[in-house]
């Protein structure tokens, strides 16, 4: 299966954290015309951080994140839109909050689009 955020199409090796937390339940004691109470349940929408992570351990990575990839995903958070987040784990609409995190693998003084960065894209679901 194919990880992309928006219609950037990323490494399918890359790591999302967050998706365990599961969602808060909001439940409401209501009053009916009998003057009995019953309770309403309703799962919050959104609002749950998830991270997509690129990691390096030595010469051993877990997804990489190419540089003209990192480019377009910045694109992405600055126009501060919900966008579609796609990921073996299940479909998401997010918002991208910060790529900081998100350095690369080998420095160079003029780095080129293939260049691999490793980090974590932090989003929130929403």
């Amino acid at each position: 299966m194919t990880v992309k955020i928006g219609n950037i199409v990323l490494d399918d090796n890359l790591q999302l954290y967050g998706i365990e937390t599961g969602r808060d339940i909001d439940v409401q004691q209501i009053g009916v015309m009998d003057g009995s109470s019953v309770f309403q349940t309703m799962s919050f929408g959104g609002g749950r951080p998830l991270a997509l992570t690129a990691s390096q351990d030595g010469d051993t990575s877990v997804g990489v994140f190419l540089r003209s990839q990192l480019m377009a995903i910045k694109d992405l958070a600055k126009a501060g839109q919900a966008v579609s987040f796609i990921h073996h784990l299940g479909t998401f609409s997010v918002l991208i909050l910060s790529t900081e995190d998100v350095t690369p693998v080998i420095v160079y003084a003029d780095p080129g689009d293939d260049d691999r960065f490793v980090g974590s894209i932090q989003m929130i679901e929403v």
